[in-house]
């Protein structure tokens, strides 16, 4: 099976906030990872959690 990430479940697995969704992110991620999915992350993806620790999370842009 693949599981896509969205943006939300990736800046929750980044930044940790808020708790309670980040762990469940955390905890699905790894029972996926643990049955053998593919885990996708697209480029879309990944451009807005650029922008969002950057613009919304006031994480530098190296850093992001």
């Amino acid at each position: 099976m693949t599981v896509g990430l969205d943006t939300s479940v990736v800046l929750r697995l980044l930044v940790g906030e808020p708790a309670t969704e980040a762990r469940a992110a955390r905890e699905r991620l790894q029972a996926a990872h643990e049955r053998g999915d593919l885990i996708l992350v697209t480029d879309l993806v990944l451009a807005e959690a650029y922008f969002a620790l950057h613009h919304h999370y006031g994480v530098p842009k190296a850093d992001a």
